[in-house]
């Protein structure tokens, strides 16, 4: 089969010397190292999962009625533990079980963990919660900055602002949050 008529043989004008690729993938492995170890920097700035301490006090319901009660027991904690990024972004994990709500709360509270504060908010997410008979997707909530001076809880709703049922050891509730946290 004939060439076509604008067929040009390729040559060796133009091309990089041996060196020259030598040197201009070396600077390029360096850019590369570089950012791996920039990167790695940043991966060891994640925390390890910290557990949180059972406390009765980070849990309670809202406060609208004194007869508003969620009690958790140390043992009803399956899962409570956070991990930070960089001291500013937390990842917060939570499930209990065979807890006990009284006097038809209409909010589930939890401390946030580390004496923390969201730093960004109003922040909301979904959680969800169930009892023997009941269940949704329910909506968690974070409050303003302004109120997390006074008020560092996060917050889990029902749709439409529903009270929640009055059960014993049957309820059972779990969310993963992920908010910015003000640094200690």
């Amino acid at each position: 089969m004939p060439l076509p008529d604008d067929y040009v043989e390729p040559t060796n004008e133009g091309q990089l010397s041996p060196d020259t690729r030598m040197a201009s993938a070396t600077r390029h492995n360096s850019q590369v190292l570089g950012n791996i170890r920039n990167f790695d920097a940043r991966l060891r700035t994640l925390s390890d999962w910290i557990a949180v301490a059972f406390s009765a006090g980070d849990y309670t319901a809202d406060t609208q009625d004194v007869s508003h009660i969620w009690t958790v027991e140390s043992a009803d904690v399956l899962v409570n533990r956070y991990l930070l990024i960089e001291d500013t972004l937390m990842i917060w994990t939570f499930v209990c079980r065979n807890t006990t709500t009284s006097g038809g709360p209409v909010a589930l509270r939890c401390k946030i963990p580390g004496g923390r504060k969201s730093a960004a908010g109003p922040v909301r997410g979904h959680a969800t919660w169930n009892t023997n008979s009941a269940g949704e997707v329910a909506t968690y909530f974070l409050p303003d900055t302004a109120n997390q001076n006074t008020y560092p809880w996060l917050e889990v709703w029902r749709s439409g602002f529903v009270a929640f049922p009055n059960v014993t050891n049957q309820m059972v509730m779990g969310f993963t949050a992920m908010f910015e946290v003000q640094s200690l």
